[in-house]
């Protein structure tokens, strides 16, 4: 703040946020004077210059992550031994030295992070000392890791828990996603990484255009294509390009590898697609064949599809069908602890009774 200041005698506010971004030589004074620190450079050398070399190259690979991350994500990075706990022995003295601060993720999980000054000075110590590319690619390796363990817990039950792990990696998955499409020759670890974006992330158009820098960048076949495309689908669906998405759905389908995973969620686009365009024979057709394509993965996951394939009708007609398979699909969540469902029910339920005029009714759901 005091480096902001002095510079404020030169620099308008406004000016001196745009120049942020090199904020390692913006802040800073002429040498000389009665101060402690001449930059803020020097302010933060001084905490990193009495660490242990070890210690030290354990904050330069820390440098690489954009966002708060877990012991588990700085082990897998940074450590240096197959031991966890000496990863948090490292974490513990840079949180002594005020290099890495704590803070609280999902459910008051411990996180830590850089400040970005911080960080900018560990990334410039990282080219300097290291092999920042050989950091990179641990990164994205790790990203790679989390993202095939949490697309497997996802098939068994797709839950608050996991749809949680998602939202608080997900800047992790699609810094990793950017730097697999600067360095890599095959979209292979961009395809693994894209698949837990299946569920809301609550950065749509991000992840929509994610899916077309992948589309873009790479000409050559992968493992997991099929899904990845499917996914990309339903990311690109819910980004509000419909057209888009049932083109890549219908790819996905016709992909000479499709499994049926990427079978079920290319239906559901589909399915969702038809239903905006109120083609309700279309849209529950395609939801149905989802459903039971689901039935082979998890009985959650089947739930999911058979709420949107009773949610999806128009016609007031259908309403009390639609509202028994609504009720009996809620109450059968609410005893498997499926929340996501039980919420996508009611949602469902208040729609079908907003439609018949049922309002007292619909505000009760």
């Amino acid at each position: 703040i005091e480096l902001a200041a002095a510079r404020s005698r030169v620099l308008a506010p406004p000016n001196l946020v745009e120049m942020l971004d090199h904020q390692l030589d913006l802040l800073a004074r002429p040498a000389g004077g009665p101060h402690r620190y001449d930059s803020l450079r020097s302010a933060i050398r001084a905490s990193y210059d009495p660490l242990a070399e070890e210690t030290k190259r354990f904050f330069r690979a820390l440098s690489v992550m954009p966002a708060p991350f877990d012991l588990s994500l700085a082990h897998a990075v940074a450590g240096e031994t197959p031991l966890e706990i000496d990863s948090l022995d490292r974490l513990s003295s840079l949180i002594d030295s005020s290099l890495v601060s704590v803070t609280q993720g999902p459910e008051g999980a411990t996180r830590y992070r850089l400040l970005d000054s911080i960080r900018a000075f560990g990334h410039e110590m990282l080219v300097d000392c290291d092999d920042p590319d050989g950091i990179d690619d641990r990164y994205v390796d790790a990203c790679v890791a989390f993202a095939d363990e949490i697309v497997t817990e996802a098939l068994q039950a797709f839950t608050p828990g996991v749809l949680g792990r998602i939202r608080d990696r997900f800047v992790h998955l699609a810094a990793a996603i950017t730097r697999s499409l600067e360095t890599d020759d095959s979209p292979a670890r961009a395809y693994r990484m894209f698949l837990p974006f299946y569920g809301p992330t609550g950065a749509r158009t991000e992840v929509a255009e994610l899916a077309r820098r992948i589309r873009e960048r790479w000409d050559v076949s992968a493992p997991l294509e099929a899904e990845a495309w499917a996914v990309m689908g339903m990311s690109t669906f819910l980004a509000g390009h419909s057209e888009e998405a049932v083109g890549l759905s219908r790819e996905a389908l016709a992909h000479p590898e499709a499994t049926a995973l990427a079978k079920m969620i290319s239906h559901r686009v589909i399915g969702f697609a038809a239903a905006q365009e109120h083609d309700t024979e279309s849209a529950r057709q395609n939801l149905q064949a989802a459903v039971e394509l689901a039935r082979g993965f998890s009985e959650s996951f089947a739930r999911e599809l058979l709420i949107s394939w009773a949610a999806v009708s128009v016609d007031p007609a259908d309403a009390p069908d639609s509202l028994r398979v609504l009720d009996e699909s809620a109450a059968e969540a609410a005893r498997n602890d499926e929340a996501v469902n039980v919420l996508w029910a009611a949602v469902g339920s208040a729609f079908k009774h907003v439609l018949i005029g049922d309002l007292d009714a619909a505000r009760r759901t």
